[in-house]
């Protein structure tokens, strides 16, 4: 394939890519994310979040229809599973658990440079003490 680029060229594609781009939606969309993150902070999650779903799908000339069935879906996927999975002390349990086996290679390769760290220096001692037992 890298041949075949060398011999006959290739072309960026940027004019297929960007076909049909909107400046406007885009810059729209972004100052939406913006405020939506800041959002968060004032009005909470699960509020930002659906008014933010709803500003931007209406701005997008989503139908009302998919929209409202999106931003339901949406929430019920988000509050639902969420906000089961903190309020049991359990799933905290599993949370950390995960965590732990996250960074478990991590801490066993502390570990073993540890003990092999032990090792040689423990061996250096038994070999100190044995030849001053033979020197004896």
């Amino acid at each position: 394939m890298l041949i075949a680029a060398f011999r006959n060229g290739t072309e960026s594609g940027v004019d297929k890519v960007f076909k049909g781009f909107q400046p406007a939606q885009f810059f729209v969309t972004l100052a939406a994310v913006i405020i939506y993150v800041a959002a968060i902070n004032f009005l909470g999650f699960y509020i930002a979040t659906a008014i933010f779903l709803i500003c931007l799908l209406l701005y997008l000339k989503v139908p009302y229809l998919h929209t409202a069935i999106a931003v339901a879906v949406i929430l019920a996927l988000i509050l639902g599973p969420i906000g089961i999975l903190f309020k049991s002390p359990v799933s905290w349990v599993l949370i950390i658990l995960s965590i732990i086996g996250i960074l478990s290679p991590l801490l066993m390769a502390k570990m073993e440079k540890k003990a092999e760290a032990d090792a040689v220096s423990g061996t250096a001692e038994n070999v100190e003490k044995l030849t001053e037992e033979d020197s004896v």
